[in-house]
């Protein structure tokens, strides 16, 4: 059972200082601040106008992808990527029952 004590907090929300309201509400407005606050931060690359809602997807697209040439070929095919796992999945999608291996272009 909760007490009352427990499910009242005498802190304010910030920016609302006449209003007190229940610790559960609390939390429950910081969570739905917290989710706008990512939906409205983006990371920009600094190469293109490409944009991402996660600094480590920005840094992996500026790092690998952003103006780089495909580095991975499909030897049956000739299909090319800048990831392996996706030329691994091309063969066993397209090419079942032939082993999966890739040539790296550079």
């Amino acid at each position: 059972m909760i007490s009352v004590s427990e499910l009242w907090d005498n802190e304010p929300i910030e920016g609302d200082r006449s209003r007190m309201l229940p610790r559960r509400l609390r939390q429950l407005h910081k969570a739905m601040e917290n989710t706008i606050d990512t939906q409205v931060r983006r990371y920009q690359c600094p190469k293109c106008e490409k944009s991402f809602s996660q600094s480590y997807s920005m840094y992996r697209h500026y790092r690998y992808e952003c103006d780089s040439l495909p580095r991975y070929q499909c030897p049956y095919c000739g299909h090319v990527s800048k990831w392996s796992h996706s030329i691994y999945n091309h063969i066993r999608k397209l090419h079942p029952g032939q082993d999966v291996t890739l040539n790296k272009l550079y």
